[in-house]
Order: C-alpha cells, then sequence, then structure tokens
C-alpha cells in the first residue's frame, strides 16, 4: 500500500537560484493565477522549507490545493507544478521499458526508453519537446467538451538543484551525460543528450487523485480522498449553478456520484473517438477521481491529417479491423472503471442491478456523443466500433470480468 506523502521538501528555484533561473515561455490568457507564475517553479531539495502535496504514484508532480475560476468559468482546486524532481523512485515502473526504480535514485536519473523518438526518458524532468503538443492537445479536448486538465503556463529551466546544490544547464547536461555512460545506452542517445531542454509545465485540475491512487488506498484513505473529491464537486455546481450535490453520508448520493462519473468517462472517450485521438494511457494513472476528469495529455497522438503520428496504435487490430488506439483506449478507460467499481465495493454495496445502471448510463452518454459523420470521415465503422465499446463495458463493468488481453497493451 503507497503512502500518500512521503513529505519532500522544495524550494523555490528563483529563491535559490536567483532570480533569473526560470523563464517563463508561455502562459495562458484563459486564466489568471493569483501569484507570478515564477513562483509555481519549485524542485526537490533536502534543506527546501516549501512543504507541498505529493503522491508515492507522482513521480515529477507536486501541488498545491487553491480554488481558481478561469475565465471560461470552469472551475479548479488543484496547480500542479510537474518537473519538480525524480519523487518517490522506489515506487516507479514502466512496463513498456521493463524498468523498475529504486530507492538509491537520485532527483534526476534516467533510462532507455521505447515510448519516446529519442530513446530516453529523464525521469523528474519534462522534456520540452512535448511541451506543444501538450498545450494543443490540451486546449483541442477542452474546446471538445472533455473533462480534462488546463494547462495554464510554461517555463524553461536555466537553473536546478542536484543534491541540495544548484546547477546550470550545462551542469545539468554533462550529469546526464553521466548517467548515460552508466547505464551503456547509445552514442545517439548521448549526442541527444548534449541538447536536452527541460521545461516545468503549470497546469489546473479539480483533483490530484487519480483512480489508482484511490484503489490503492487503505479504507480510511480512501474516505479522506472521496470527502475532499465530493465536497469541491459540490463546490463546483454551486459556482457553475448546477442543483446537484453530493453527500459522502448518504450512501445512495455516493452511488449518484458514480453514475454521474460513468456517464462522463463515456463523453469523454466518444470525444476522442470523434476527434481522431488516441489517449494511448487512458487509463487508471490519468484518470482523477473528478468524475473521470483526464490529465497527461501529452500521450495524446492524431490518426489523421497534418498532425498524424506513425505509431502501431494507428494501424488495424486484427479483430476488429479499428486502428488499435482505439479499442486500446475503450479497454483502459473500461478496464478503470471496473477497479473503481471494485474499490467501493469495500466500502458499499453495489447490487448487479446497479452496476446495469453504471453501464446504461456509460453506454448511453457514449453513443449520445459518437458522431456517426465524424467517424466516417475517419474511416472508422460506426457499428463495430459500437460492438467493441459496448462489449468490453458489458463484460467489466456489469460482469465484473476481465477482457481479452491486448498484445499491443503496454
Amino acid at each position: 500500500m503507497n503512502s500518500p506523502d512521503k513529505g519532500y521538501n522544495f524550494s523555490k528555484i528563483t529563491e535559490k537560484a536567483g532570480a533569473g533561473a526560470v523563464g517563463v515561455i508561455y502562459e495562458n490568457e484563459d486564466v489568471a493565477l493569483p501569484f507570478p507564475l515564477e513562483d509555481a517553479g519549485i524542485f526537490v531539495d533536502p534543506g527546501g522549507n516549501e512543504k507541498i502535496k505529493t503522491h508515492s504514484n507522482h513521480h515529477r508532480a507536486a501541488w498545491r490545493e487553491q480554488e481558481i475560476t478561469d475565465k471560461s468559468g470552469n472551475t479548479y482546486f488543484v496547480i500542479t507544478t510537474k518537473g519538480v524532481g525524480y519523487l518517490y523512485p522506489e515506487t516507479y515502473t514502466s512496463k513498456k521499458d521493463d524498468y523498475r526504480g529504486h530507492s538509491s535514485q537520485k532527483e534526476i536519473s534516467m533510462h532507455k526508453s521505447k515510448e519516446y523518438g529519442w530513446g530516453y526518458n529523464v525521469l523528474g524532468l519534462f522534456d520540452r519537446r512535448n511541451l506543444a503538443p501538450l498545450i494543443e492537445n490540451a486546449r483541442e479536448m477542452e474546446a471538445s467538451g472533455m473533462r480534462c486538465e488546463k494547462i495554464v503556463g510554461a517555463m524553461e529551466m536555466k537553473k536546478f538543484i542536484i543534491n541540495g546544490e544548484v546547477n546550470d544547464i550545462s551542469q545539468l547536461r554533462l550529469y546526464l551525460l553521466a548517467e548515460a555512460e552508466e547505464a551503456d545506452l547509445s552514442e545517439k542517445v548521448k549526442a541527444d543528450l548534449t541538447c536536452f531542454e527541460p521545461v516545468q509545465i503549470v497546469r489546473l485540475s479539480r483533483e490530484a487523485m487519480r483512480i489508482k491512487d484511490f484503489c490503492e488506498s487503505g479504507n480510511a484513505e480512501k474516505e479522506i480522498m472521496l470527502k475532499k473529491t465530493l465536497a469541491n464537486l459540490n463546490r463546483e455546481n454551486e459556482s457553475a449553478g448546477k442543483a446537484e450535490r453530493y453527500d459522502f453520508n448518504d450512501k445512495e448520493s455516493i452511488k449518484s456520484y458514480l453514475k454521474d462519473f460513468f456517464a462522463q468517462a463515456g463523453k469523454n472517450l466518444a470525444i476522442l473517438h470523434n476527434e481522431g485521438k488516441i489517449m494511448c494511457f487512458l487509463n487508471s494513472g490519468n484518470i482523477t477521481l473528478s468524475l473521470a476528469e483526464v490529465v497527461d495529455l501529452d500521450s495524446l497522438i492524431h490518426l489523421t491529417g497534418d498532425k498524424l503520428i506513425l505509431s502501431p496504435l494507428i494501424t488495424p487490430d486484427m479483430e476488429s479491423g479499428l486502428p488499435k488506439g482505439y479499442v486500446k483506449d475503450a479497454r483502459d478507460e473500461i478496464y478503470a472503471l471496473k477497479m473503481l467499481l471494485k474499490s467501493f465495493e469495500e466500502i458499499l454495496t453495489i447490487r448487479e442491478e446497479e452496476r446495469n445502471i453504471f453501464l446504461t448510463r456509460y453506454m448511453k452518454s457514449y453513443l449520445s456523443v459518437s458522431d456517426r459523420k465524424k467517424l466516417e470521415k475517419l474511416k472508422i465503422d460506426a457499428e463495430i466500433l459500437k460492438k467493441i465499446v459496448s462489449d468490453f463495458a458489458e463484460k467489466m463493468i456489469l460482469k465484473n470480468e476481465s477482457a481479452r488481453r491486448l498484445k499491443y497493451l503496454d
């Protein structure tokens, strides 16, 4: 069972390393933060005096809880800085890269990776090459109606804190080259590291805790998470003039929350399919407790057009003929919902007829948003797609069974 907070210390980079240690390269005009963006520039530091929330499933992010409403009227409750150093290395795993972290690793580390075209992943930092796609993906998905994160700013990092000492970008690159030598990485990787540019991302979300965090917690921690989530949803509904209120002490009200969660999840998946997008990791680690809110959209790839990204996930699934990523996203999301229900069964009784209601809410929402004309333009067979989603949902939500294994899942 993971500890929700190990108690890391952080320093503001500008206070530790001086003005100009970070430089703002993007600010979202739809959001007015209550502080200068540079103040969100923090880095893990044993001698730091900033105590900021972390969790053992979140390996490069820390957050503050503060209510912020953007100019479009959306209310958020969490301000996260991503790229703050490598946290909880002992719980880090990458199935795709067959890599597992260990407790002796430092604030910044790296490993060989298949996920990125450049062949490596710097743990604790955010690669600048992923910034522009993340900003655009988040903007497009929000505009399409997805409940998702909002990127409010980004900063280039000119100074870093390693072992409590301030280092500049050239020293960081030398440090990473030494790590690459020790890991026996390729000359191509080493050459790329000489130009490595990290940035910090600042984002808003309604909740920091994801389905995975909830499922791996004890009942006492679950209660704390759920109470806070429901309270924030009530505050969000109040701000939006909506009547719905959730009551933690009323089990029927908690089930109403689950019904709304499943409905929003169905909508999110349909939006991805309509827009020709593949999330790649629409799983329990990227769906928050705030009604299926989706985060970490830098992994999104495009199926067609000038934004097409060549990936095995755009190739046809042998069984259905649909893009593999469409099948994977459906399976991943619905499996996450299966996990969520299983975890809720530890704190309340869920009858078969209620599972059927959750299934109905999910599919009704998915089908009401699914756009046959858009799918036809993408050369996606809407009927086959509907059957794939429906079969996964019936098997995992209603029957609580596992779905067929996808060889390209990880």
